[in-house]
């Protein structure tokens, strides 16, 4: 996920910042889907290999997929729970 483009920031929001990000990346747990059913679920939607690796782990985690891709949420929200960046803030 982006978390922004382009953002100023000043020295001291900077160290807050660094802060911040250190503790959600100590709070990732790296996963890897299972490529077989992985493949199922790109044939069944009917997306990309890629999009469906993201799909196939919140299938797996019983999770939340958060994505900006419109044509993606609207393949399969009627199966999975999908929100954009906006809708979680």
């Amino acid at each position: 996920m982006v978390l922004f483009k382009s953002y100023t920031m000043w020295s001291h929001d900077r160290l807050e910042f660094l802060k911040m990000l250190m503790g959600v990346i100590d709070k990732i747990e790296l996963v890897e889907p299972d490529y077989v059913d992985t493949l199922k679920t790109a044939c069944k939607y009917g997306i990309t290999f890629y999009d469906a690796i993201y799909v196939q782990i919140a299938i797996d985690h019983s999770d939340t997929l958060v994505t900006e891709d419109k044509k993606l949420r609207k393949k399969i929200c009627k199966d999975i729970d999908v929100l954009s960046v906006n809708e979680i803030l």
